[in-house]
């Protein structure tokens, strides 16, 4: 048969086939452009301008907990001025206390955004920082009791209110220091790379620098390091590891002995033993209210504290608004306060009991997703 009249081929019907020679350079290859984009986030300074957040935080602290932790002072006068019951101005305070707590209103305009800047600004020392603007709730109630002395006998209750209003407004100022962290965006592309670097070199290294992105990333959610750092090791007690101190065994053990101590309450006989009492509370208290934020970074991640700390105090502001009519409620029943101070306790104990699993629920989660993220790597390759 004459060759002629054979049909050609069509090369676009055959399998693509590659051919290499050995030796031969990349600018010999069709490469397409490399360029890897790193996802932002957000490093804190540990420093810096952080310590202006840190006291304007203090200052915002102690203006809110300090006018709303001493206006018991003002019951007794809005009792007389306006006729009512003790049960009825004791939602006064009750309203005060509560609202604050859940998020965007009242006070919680202020409390909130000033305990969350915190944590954003520091990370190896975020439980000392935390420490410090927290301190500013203590400090104002002791300073706005004293006010509240010279102010009620000096000028009534409605001028020292006006003064309160005051007060309150200076805060738009230290608001002012909250300034937000820029995040940080590494590109990293081929262009970057000397002539003649090998194409899988260029990949290789991009990967490289990807993977130390992604582990700075993670070490800002994560403050139990199992391997210290040299920095870790010259900077002991507030660096996080497991930080000599857990976070969260003293919070437990903070919960159940203030609520073991509020049971014992009614047994009190003598002012010495209440004046006791009175500083194992504090100290309960005071743990939990400082290092709440830091367990929320350590068990959920930097990135969702904004939304899990208003969780947190949705729910305290709820108890705060309903808690005294409730043991008011019980005193009516009957008769005594020791129910109230018995339940309350219980309640405030067994809060600490729960939180004892945290740690083991998280690793758990933790193990749960990376098989998942394993079985779902298996799939893709099969595939």
């Amino acid at each position: 048969m004459d060759d002629s009249h054979t049909p050609a081929k069509d090369p676009s019907s055959e399998p693509a086939k590659f051919q290499f020679q050995i030796g031969a350079s990349d600018e010999e290859f069709d490469e397409p452009e490399v360029e890897i984009v790193v996802a932002t986030h957000v490093v804190p300074p540990d420093g810096g301008w952080g310590w202006v957040v840190v006291a304007a935080s203090f200052m915002c602290n102690a203006v809110v907990d300090g006018i709303i932790f001493s206006c018991g002072m003002l019951l007794h006068l809005f009792k007389e001025e306006f006729g009512v019951s003790t049960s009825d101005v004791a939602w006064v305070s009750s309203l005060l206390g509560g609202f604050y707590l859940i998020v965007g209103i009242g006070f919680g305009l202020i409390y909130v955004p000033a305990v969350i800047a915190t944590g954003f600004y520091f990370e190896k020392r975020r439980a000392l920082a935390t420490g410090i603007a927290v301190c500013g709730s203590g400090i104002g109630t002791f300073i706005f009791a004293a006010l509240n002395s010279f102010l009620i006998p000096s000028f009534g209750w409605r001028w020292t209110l006006v003064v309160y209003a005051g007060i309150t407004l200076s805060c738009v100022v230290f608001g002012l220091a909250f300034r937000p962290l820029k995040p940080t965006t590494k590109f990293t592309t081929d262009d970057l790379e000397p002539p003649g670097t090998p194409l899988l070199m260029r990949i290789k290294r991009a990967r490289d620098e990807q993977m130390k992105q992604c582990a700075s990333a993670l070490s800002m959610t994560s403050m139990n390091s199992k391997t210290p750092s040299r920095a870790n090791l010259e900077e002991p007690f507030y660096d996080g590891e497991p930080g000599k101190v857990d976070a969260l065994y003293v919070n437990n053990f903070s919960l159940m002995l203030g609520g073991g101590a509020t049971m014992l309450l009614p047994m009190i006989v003598n002012e010495s033993l209440l004046l006791a009492y009175s500083v194992a509370f504090g100290l309960s208290v005071a743990a939990f209210a400082s290092l709440r934020s830091i367990l929320l970074v350590e068990l959920l991640g930097l990135e969702k504290l904004t939304n899990a700390f208003g969780l947190l105090l949705l729910f305290q502001g709820i108890a705060g608004i309903f808690g005294s009519p409730v043991a008011g409620a019980f005193v009516d029943l009957t008769k005594t306060y020791d129910i109230s101070f018995y339940v309350f306790g219980g309640l405030f104990a067994l809060s600490g009991v729960m939180c004892i699993p945290l740690r083991y629920i998280k690793e758990w989660e933790e193990k749960r997703n990376k098989r998942k993220h394993q079985e779902c790597n298996a799939i893709e390759m099969k595939a």
